[in-house]
């Protein structure tokens, strides 16, 4: 893989298109995405929508710094999760909070003294990550986008960097850690 004339971030490309069986695609980022405090030095996007399925545990990979991030498409969100054990009329109310620091132990905290129900899924998903991070020696965690009304759950991996050879490595460890957390949060949700 490395010695050839693509870039790191056309070789990750490369590789996913091959291992994945969809198409991704190097992408420059932007202040939207990928969601960085800092520098991101490359990010590679599923592209593929007929076989966006196949992608869903590893749809954004990117690079920052000394670290490699993979990240799943949309695992949820409030809307949806409240909507569904709460019923349309309390999918209204959540429109209405302001859930741009949703990580946040005071946003979480608020927001689950409405919705308990969702509030203890998210807890349940966050434990069932600790325990696929252990038994796959990797870093998972859940990524909330929040903003005005709405936070969307993603699935997450870290990594260190390192040369091509080795960030292909440790995508394919943390995709297969991404996938069999999906099969786990599934079974529970």
């Amino acid at each position: 893989m490395s010695g050839t004339s693509q870039s790191e971030p056309e070789a990750i490309a490369s590789e996913l298109s091959r291992a994945v069986g969809a198409r991704f695609k190097v992408h420059e980022p932007t202040a939207e995405f990928p969601p960085s405090a800092s520098k991101v030095d490359w990010v590679v996007r599923c592209v593929d929508l007929a076989n966006a399925p196949k992608a869903f545990h590893v749809d954004a990979v990117w690079k920052e710094g000394q670290d490699i991030f993979v990240e799943t498409r949309s695992i949820g969100s409030t809307s949806e999760w409240v909507e569904m054990d709460y019923g349309e009329k309390a999918a209204g109310r959540v429109l209405r909070m302001d859930l741009t620091n949703f990580d946040s132990p005071e946003v979480r905290g608020l927001f689950g003294k409405q919705f308990p129900k969702v509030a203890g899924r998210l807890e349940m998903c966050e434990r069932l990550l600790e325990e696929v991070s252990s038994e796959h020696h990797a870093s998972l965690r859940i990524r909330y986008d929040g903003g005005k009304g709405l936070a969307v759950f993603y699935l997450q991996s870290k990594s260190l960097a390192g040369g091509v050879d080795s960030e292909i490595a440790q995508i394919k460890k943390s995709a297969a850690a991404l996938k069999a957390a999906i099969k786990e949060i599934e079974k529970t949700t």
